[in-house]
């Protein structure tokens, strides 16, 4: 069972801040592609989309785990999920500058 203060719920809150930067990222790359109409860009939407397909899996899949799994679990994913939100926030920085 999910406890609202455990390493599980930091982690799924983790993913789900990460779904939220990266579909910002998406949408300003679609709109700069359709605006654009750049070859690189669409490949940058694509790119994109394909990380926030991700990690909405990603966060599906810990929601999952955390009904089977312990600590043992949540911690290597809670520390790669910081990883990844650190990157998705540094990438969302050089986008809004």
């Amino acid at each position: 069972m999910l406890k609202l203060l455990s390493v599980w719920s930091f982690e799924i809150a983790i993913t789900i801040i990460s779904v939220i930067f990266t579909y910002y990222i998406f949408a300003f790359y679609y709109s700069s592609s359709k605006s654009m109409r750049s070859q690189f860009l669409s490949r940058l939407t694509m790119f994109s989309g394909i990380f926030l397909v991700q990690t909405i899996f990603t966060t599906i899949s810990s929601i999952f785990l955390s009904m089977r799994y312990n600590e043992v679990v949540a911690i290597p994913m809670l520390i790669i999920s910081s990883l990844e939100l650190i990157g998705f926030i540094l990438l969302f920085k050089i986008i809004r500058e």
